[in-house]
């Protein structure tokens, strides 16, 4: 047998299993990869979306303050409508209005309304328009004036500007109201964006932690598989196929644990060993005595039953289990394969009973004596041994 074929052959094929692995591996990693980086990504747009948001509420609150500011003004500004002059006694009629109103005087009233300009000047600053509150400020300032007379043409003039001073009011809270919608809608598909992206996120994820899942599903599988193969090849004969004395023992405990647990039928062993052996080996060399021990062991397997258990124990030494089978069933079976026309190579053999409580060392040590004695009778024959 060549020793150092074989040795080679098993970092080989782990190599090739670990490149094989890392093949499997790498679009895992890749996911994984792509995955983290889609997530940084939609994270970042979803912080610069909340960023946005939280700038569009707080100008959207600033808006709505300037919105209820203006509707002051125009409420403050209905009173405007006291200062048209009538044809007599204007002032003296002006005056009782404007007291009823509960107004002192008509720069009360325009100090009233200046001062809600100078708020809507103060939030002015921090909004995304500019309001013409100069213009306003200089309309109301020319809208009030100290003196006046109770000429047509004056009356048609404060009717003309007050006009003009709602309308400029109208416009500018129309404005106001058109940037407050604006930014709402932009509030409003930021926060549905964010919405969108962290539901991304989660099937995204989802769906890799499945294929992960999946994966290791798979790769579990496969380990497990190759950790079978494994483990029946510790347990194989590398030259032969058959078990090896390792997992000859292993199986064949486990079937005298079963026997005594249900009560089974015994079974009965044979020690087979080929005649001759070493002879054939010196004689034609390691290679061809390596091709008779795996010629033997495939005669031994085209001629046993499916379910006996066939081993190589020695060098040219095998064990053959017969299950349900007492001794002498198993010497016709044993001496049938012998004398069979297909068997070409000569071997002795020993055979004993299992017992119940028996162990397989001691059925092979018996089993073994039968064995010597069959060599002693001429080789190329079989022999039982009692207990």
């Amino acid at each position: 047998m060549n020793q150092t074929a074989v040795g080679f052959k098993h970092p080989l094929k782990t190599l090739k299993l670990g490149l094989s692995d890392l093949a499997e591996a790498l679009p895992c990693q890749a996911l994984n990869a792509c995955w983290l980086f889609v997530c940084l990504v939609l994270a970042a747009f979803a912080v610069i979306n909340c960023s946005q948001i939280k700038g569009l509420r707080s100008t959207q609150a600033r808006l709505q303050l300037t919105q209820n500011t203006i509707n002051d003004l125009v409420i403050q500004s209905a009173n405007l409508r006291l200062l048209e002059p009538t044809i007599s006694t204007n002032e003296r009629i002006s005056a009782a209005r404007l007291k009823q109103a509960g107004y002192q005087s008509a720069h009360e009233l325009a100090y009233q309304i200046q001062s809600r300009l100078a708020i809507l000047n103060a939030l002015q600053a921090e909004l995304p328009v500019q309001l013409p509150l100069q213009q306003l400020n200089d309309s109301i300032n020319k809208l009030i004036p100290t003196d006046y007379s109770n000429s047509s043409a004056d009356s048609k003039r404060i009717e003309s500007s007050i006009d003009q001073w709602f309308k400029a009011l109208t416009q500018l809270s129309q404005r106001v109201q058109a940037i407050s919608n604006a930014h709402t809608q932009r509030s409003n598909t930021l926060e549905r964006n964010n919405l969108l992206l962290a539901m991304a996120v989660l099937v995204f994820s989802v769906s890799l932690a499945a294929l992960n899942i999946w994966k290791r599903s798979e790769m579990s599988k496969r380990f497990e598989f190759e950790l079978k193969l494994l483990t029946n090849q510790a347990r194989t004969d590398p030259l032969t196929g058959v078990l090896n004395r390792r997992g000859w023992l292993e199986y064949t405990g486990k079937y005298l644990k079963n026997c005594q647990k249900e009560a089974r039928k015994p079974a009965s062993l044979a020690v087979l060993d080929i005649d001759y052996f070493k002879q054939y080996n010196d004689t034609f060399g390691h290679e061809a005595g390596d091709d008779r021990l795996r010629h033997f062991a495939a005669i031994l397997r085209q001629n046993f039953r499916p379910g006996d258990l066939i081993a190589r124990v020695g060098g040219e030494e095998f064990a053959v289990m017969l299950m349900n089978c007492n001794v002498e069933e198993s010497r016709r079976i044993v001496d049938r394969i012998r004398e069979s026309a297909l068997c070409d190579i000569p071997f002795s053999a020993g055979l004993t009973n299992i017992d119940n409580h028996e162990s397989i060392i001691k059925a092979m040590a018996v089993a073994d004596q039968a064995l010597y004695q069959a060599k002693h009778s001429g080789r190329n024959c079989s022999k039982i041994a009692y207990h």
